[in-house]
């Protein structure tokens, strides 16, 4: 509660000017005030008091810090700037360098799309709306000040919900060592980023209809994405589906009995995918069914293991088809063991979108597997760190950029 520092109600009188207080309780005079003007200046005073406390709170608050921005970030999800230095905009070599790492090919898609979205731009014309794109690559160059190449990672500078990458060198040859030995990583980086936005976006933005099925049908929760409005739950295994012939999403979550040593390894995903979604998923012509494409020229499924927040999960990505027809498309499957350790726990997402593109679609989706927990977990324990585990690279708190020098 704020304490007024002027009296009202009390007219003042002339020749007597009425007592002003200061702000830290000092007296000062006044001069010949109504009763009306006494009381608009209590409220102007206290007013201006107000956010004086104010400003001087959030200086003391920031202790020396850059400030964060609370506008939120621009761009199309894996859209990314580059930011180069002035007088290297139409350098071939060193835009050919950054696409070369970050304009890669996604893993697993029907076509070829690039992991991100590159833009080039001067860092003089790195002004006004550019710098609030959510994520940008800055490339910086100077003898005096770096040593050798390293990175660093900050957050939000411009605008909430921002990673930059910070590229730094004395020299070109200094990028290119920087790119060669962690662009992979980086690129990797700003794909589980957008994994973990996508899972903030779930954790307030999700289908409760269908993750009640899922509790009810598998014996885990998650945070389903929205739109899925067809549904068929059977005693452990949830399948959900916009029915979209364009742009169509398909979630499968189901549960077996742990019992196979070799469970976790890419022959047995595959068989597993194609008997249990091979009997649901069933097409119009007579034999058709859901199965996995298994040529090897070049390969159509990668499998890898991963620790996500402690526990162990397989993931196969590649590619679906549909046998005696031509639909076909983009997968990720995750298994993990449940609680009790004595159940495999499988979700799957696919799309079928003929004609598009699928990187960003498939993206939406797979976020989604990675709020598969325990019944009554709290969601925000279970979310997606920073980094995966398996990242070199690790971001630092929002607004402090950390240097890791590169071998």
């Amino acid at each position: 509660m704020i304490t007024p520092m002027l009296k009202c109600g009390t007219p003042a009188t002339l020749g007597n000017p009425p007592e002003v207080w200061g702000l830290f309780g000092t007296f000062v005079g006044g001069n010949h005030f109504s009763s009306i003007y006494k009381c608009s200046m209590t409220r102007r005073s206290l007013t201006y008091i107000v956010a004086l406390l104010s400003a001087l709170l959030l200086l003391a608050s920031c202790n020396g810090k850059k400030r964060r921005s609370t506008t939120s970030a621009t761009g199309n999800a894996l859209s990314l700037i580059a930011v180069v230095p002035d007088g290297n905009i139409d350098n071939q070599a060193l835009r050919d360098s950054i696409t070369f790492y970050f304009g890669q090919p996604v893993t697993i898609l029907p076509q070829p799309e690039p992991m991100t979205d590159i833009s080039f731009v001067e860092a003089s014309n790195f002004v006004s709306f550019v710098r609030r794109v959510r994520n940008i690559l800055y490339v910086s160059i100077d003898p005096e000040t770096y040593s050798g190449p390293s990175v660093g990672l900050s957050r939000n500078d411009y605008a909430s919900g921002q990673l930059i990458i910070h590229a730094k060198g004395r020299n070109l040859d200094d990028i290119y060592t920087l790119l060669q030995s962690r662009g992979d990583q980086l690129v990797q980086l700003i794909y589980t980023e957008e994994l973990k936005r996508r899972q903030d976006y779930l954790e307030q933005t999700f289908s409760n209809p269908i993750r009640q099925l899922i509790e009810d049908s598998v014996g885990v929760t998650m945070n389903p994405p929205t739109g899925l409005d067809f549904t068929k739950a059977q005693r452990g295994l949830v399948w959900a589906s916009n029915m979209d012939q364009s742009k169509r999403i398909d979630l499968v979550v189901y549960s077996i009995p742990y019992r196979n040593p070799n469970t976790f390894t890419e022959e047995y995903f595959t068989e597993l995918r194609d008997s249990i979604l091979g009997s649901i998923i069933t097409g119009k012509y007579p034999g058709s069914q859901m199965t996995t494409t298994k040529r090897d020229a070049p390969p159509f499924n990668y499998y890898h293991g991963m620790t996500y927040l402690g526990d162990y999960r397989g993931e196969l990505r590649g590619l679906w088809e549909m046998t005696n027809d031509m639909m076909g498309g983009s997968f990720v499957m995750q298994g993990m063991l449940d609680k009790s350790g004595r159940n495999l726990v499988i979700g799957e997402v696919f799309i079928y979108a003929p004609g598009e593109k699928q990187r960003n679609m498939l993206l939406n989706a797979e976020a989604s597997l990675y709020t598969i927990r325990p019944i009554g977990a709290d969601f925000r324990t279970h979310k997606m760190p920073n980094t995966m585990d398996e990242l070199v690279v690790t971001p630092t708190p929002d607004g402090v950029e950390e240097e890791i020098p590169t071998e």
